[in-house]
């Protein structure tokens, strides 16, 4: 388990550089969340392939909310391939995937852990 600290920036979080590339042959994507906080905050997950054109409407973009306590994200696969506009995310060339924050007002904390494809 990881902790990450969200700083009251602009986008603070955690980059996964080229993580395991092909996510062909698996149904989602998953990993847990855990908050130590009293109220739910907010989390984006992004997933970048490697044609991705800096544009918004080119990558996976997804908000999931985290309320305190244990939180269990699964994300199927079709929904990832399927979020781009104009194309399919390239399934076979993951490059990125970017778990952000969008202007906390305070810095907090969330634990992740078990980061996976099923």
């Amino acid at each position: 388990m990881g902790q990450i600290v969200f700083h009251p920036k602009r986008y603070p979080g955690i980059r996964i550089h080229e993580p395991y590339a092909d996510w062909r042959g698996f149904s989602r994507f998953r990993f847990d969340v855990y908050s130590e906080l009293a109220v739910a905050r907010s989390l984006v997950i992004r997933i970048d392939d490697v044609h991705h054109n800096q544009e918004h409407a080119d990558r996976f973009n997804k908000t999931v909310t985290i309320s305190p306590g244990l939180n269990h994200i699964h994300i199927p696969m079709d929904d990832i391939r399927l979020a781009l506009v104009g194309r399919e995310l390239d399934l076979s060339a993951i490059k990125t995937v970017i778990l952000f924050a969008v202007s906390p007002p305070e810095e907090f904390a969330l634990y992740i852990d078990n980061l996976r494809l099923e």
